[in-house]
């Protein structure tokens, strides 16, 4: 798991005790830990007036709010998987969760989007707690793992109705397959950030590998939180068009590995010393001083 908010990261638990990343070629096959936070995002680009829409390989910019609210209830209700969930939703919060899972959950709730309106009242932060402690009911398999609660914070940002949230977040994690990524064994997410690793152009792999920087430093954090925790809701929202509409069968790691390549390819490591803390702050920290259009067209390559 990961965390957000201040935990920390390892193959399926948290700790608080402050450790820091150091190098690791591999990392002994066990996710590496890593202090991680919800960095808090330019309020220019947490606005919600209006929205720039995914529809397929099409962009419709500066669009009301309501296109994406229509867009999202649409393709989730036009699934088996979340006409059901939805149905089953009233019912499901009646289950019991283990204790440890709502431990979890409750720990991780005040960490989801601190800095987003919605998510720093109790109001909110009880409908994100219904949601997460309902898929655990739904999917014992999986339960509950840390990011999940950024995919839901992220859908309930745009979809008032609790049960089509929840319906939505059921589409994402089956019909999409992302709950491949947050199974207990981790299996998936190694061999995701393998394929992502692959995937990088060869300049930028060369140089992590030089400076042994493996991907369990950056990509859990990105991945499992639909790059929810470090960069703006509304880049993640983005992201989320192109899961739901499921384009080509894709399934959810597809595009997420498709976005995180075109975030390095972004990122411009001229002037940057080719070591261990100067290239992963680069990695973590060079996204953050984006604007809009840039992270627009970062999206546009990956998803156009």
């Amino acid at each position: 798991m990961y965390g957000g908010g201040g935990s920390s990261f390892n193959s399926r638990g948290v700790h608080d005790d402050g450790t820091k990343p150091g190098p690791s070629p591999h990392s002994q096959g066990v996710l590496a830990a890593l202090q991680v936070v919800r960095y808090p995002t330019l309020p220019s680009l947490e606005q919600f007036k209006s929205v720039d829409v995914q529809v397929g390989g099409r962009l419709f910019q500066q669009v009301p709010l309501k296109v994406r609210t229509e867009l999202w209830t649409n393709l989730t209700n036009q699934t088996l998987t979340g006409r059901d969930s939805a149905m089953r939703y009233p019912g499901l919060q009646a289950q019991v969760v283990s204790s440890k899972a709502c431990g979890e959950i409750q720990k991780d709730i005040p960490r989801t989007f601190p800095d987003v309106p919605g998510f720093d009242d109790s109001a909110g932060q009880r409908r994100l707690m219904r949601i997460l402690r309902s898929y655990c009911a739904l999917d014992p398999e999986v339960g509950y793992c840390q990011g999940m609660n950024f995919v839901a914070g992220l859908l309930l940002r745009y979809l008032p109705c609790e049960a089509n949230a929840f319906a939505a977040f059921c589409v994402l994690m089956r019909d999409r397959n992302y709950r491949e990524l947050f199974h207990p064994s981790m299996a998936h997410l190694k061999a995701r950030m393998a394929q992502l690793e692959a995937k990088l152009p060869a300049s930028v792999a060369s140089r992590l590998r030089r400076c042994q920087i493996p991907p369990e430093l950056y990509a859990p954090q990105w991945l499992l939180s639909c790059f929810g925790n470090e960069f703006p809701t509304t880049f993640g929202a983005r992201v989320i068009d192109d899961l739901l509409a499921g384009r080509g069968g894709r399934l959810a790691a597809d595009t997420l590995l498709a976005v995180a390549v075109e975030i390095f390819v972004a990122i411009d490591f001229g002037g940057v010393a080719e070591d261990f803390e100067s290239t992963l702050r680069a990695v973590r920290e060079a996204p953050r001083a984006w604007g809009e259009r840039q992270l627009s067209e970062v999206l546009t390559r990956a998803l156009g």
